[in-house]
């Protein structure tokens, strides 16, 4: 069974027929809600409470810019959090990747899945479309358990877009749909087979437990001293700090590192590598590589 969703934003404005939209087939809905740093939907408001307000089950999604993932994870996560969509019953929150100008855009989105994670500890939707997925970005790199995708061609073919992966629940098949409620044209949404909306949707109660964020780094490359070799990232690009600092912050809350502003400064130095070693002696005995982190090691040091 395939089960049909929209997407809208303030195009869509605020007059629109909820009680018919639901009549139409319609089960879930994601809402624009924030752009960058500085945006908010100003319709979000009414849109989110008219489709709650049938039962469509109602997310919201956050239009990505380069820069900052994760001021824009945090920003998005208090918006979604003032409307209640982080609740029970809503519909996973989306991250739209389409804008232009992203220098590594599957790093960007490891930082904001991390950072929004962190902050939330709710699952997330990746939207792009076909083009991004096929040649800018590879969800292999950032799709977990807590990560699906959503697809975007528009081939007028619901649930069949020329694009496949094992996370892939949503394709988006036309921007130019016909909805009953709206006086205009709507962006509409079809499962994949072997998916239902419950898959995407928020449940048990309260936002899902945090797991650790995907692993960031190629096979055989680690986090470790930045005068290591080509294989250790310890902070000497500025793409790899934001994951550095998760792990200090993690060595904080776990009570093996100083907690004084400023220690979790995204740099892999010897008292990082020497709080990793405390740690490991503690939490992975077994380990050979004191002072390093590994994929193992990220996988429990950063689980909550």
């Amino acid at each position: 069974m395939t089960d049909y969703g929209i997407d809208i934003s303030s195009h869509q404005g605020e007059d629109i027929g909820w009680t018919d939209v639901a009549g139409h087939n319609i089960s879930f809905c994601s809402v624009k809600l924030t752009e960058g740093t500085t945006y908010i939907n100003p319709a979000a408001r009414s849109q989110v409470d008219g489709a709650r307000s049938v039962g469509i089950s109602t997310g919201g999604y956050h239009y990505a810019h380069p820069g900052d993932p994760r001021g824009q994870a945090h920003y998005f996560a208090d918006q979604l959090d003032a409307r209640g969509l982080l609740a029970s019953g809503s519909l996973w929150p989306m991250l739209d990747m389409e804008e232009p100008g992203f220098p590594d855009p599957n790093g960007w989105i490891r930082e904001f899945i991390a950072a929004f994670r962190e902050r939330t500890g709710a699952p997330l939707l990746v939207y792009a479309n076909v083009y991004w997925l096929t040649a800018l970005i590879d969800p292999n790199q950032w799709a977990d358990d807590a990560v699906l995708v959503w697809a975007a061609q528009y081939n007028g073919d619901p649930g069949n877009p020329d694009y496949a992966h094992p996370r892939l629940a949503i394709h988006q098949h036309t921007n130019s749909g016909h909805v009953n409620g709206f006086s205009g044209l709507v962006d509409r949404n079809a499962t994949m087979d072997g998916w239902s909306r419950e898959a995407f949707v928020i449940g048990n109660g309260s936002v899902p437990s945090p797991t650790a964020p995907p692993w960031p780094l190629p096979n055989g490359h680690y986090f470790g001293l930045i005068t290591g070799p080509d294989s250790s990232h310890g902070g000497y690009y500025a793409t790899e700090r934001g994951w550095v600092a998760q792990i200090q912050r993690a060595l904080q809350a776990k009570g093996f590192a100083p907690l004084y502003d400023g220690w979790a400064d995204g740099v892999y130095e010897q008292a990082t590598a020497d709080a990793v070693a405390a740690w490991q002696r503690e939490a992975m005995p077994g380990t050979t590589r004191f002072g390093e982190v590994w994929w193992d090691d990220w996988a429990v040091l950063l689980a909550p």
